[in-house]
């Protein structure tokens, strides 16, 4: 069975690959990553009543902050352990946006999907397996309104900025 690590499912776009994946792929479990245990169950159950029974069995939810590395952890080492054949596919979908400072938004849109690919990507086992990473556009227009300097800007927005300096900076 192809099993897919599906991070931020409540909104549309994750909520609808969760579906698809789960309607038209019987050989898929999705194990959707969640911050809060409570809503994760809660989702899988929403999800569920939307599906036909047989699907119920091929969704679970994980416990999972991409904004925490040791959550990103306790996930990788949950998946590993209960899945030793490994994993399909990633899709980081997490995101934050407005009422968020640069650093909360860094550690979740950049940094999060980056740590959490380098955690998982040893369990992407089977031939094909793809990591699928979605951004919004309006995370550059959001960020851009939170610099304090143009120097700052300038400095977040050069390619030559590497990811150890990120990590520091943050």
């Amino acid at each position: 069975m192809n099993r897919v690590v599906l991070v931020n499912w409540r909104v549309s776009i994750g909520k609808a690959i969760c579906k698809k994946i789960l309607e038209t792929q019987p050989d898929c479990q999705v194990l959707l990553g969640s911050r809060d245990e409570e809503r994760g169950s809660a989702a899988v159950s929403s999800i569920i009543s939307t599906l036909p029974p047989s699907s119920s069995s091929r969704i679970t939810s994980i416990p999972l902050d991409v904004s925490s590395p040791s959550s990103i952890a306790s996930a990788f080492s949950l998946v590993s352990q209960s899945h030793p054949e490994g994993l399909y596919a990633i899709v980081n979908n997490a995101g934050v946006g407005f009422g968020r400072t640069i650093k909360e938004t860094v550690t979740t849109n950049t940094l999060g999907p980056k740590r959490l690919n380098d955690a998982f990507i040893p369990l992407l086992k089977q031939e094909g397996a793809r990591i699928v990473n979605i951004a919004s556009a309006s995370g550059p227009n959001f960020v851009s309104g939170l610099f304090q300097s143009s120097s700052e800007r300038a400095w977040y927005l050069d390619d030559s900025v590497t990811w150890p300096e990120i990590d520091s900076k943050i």
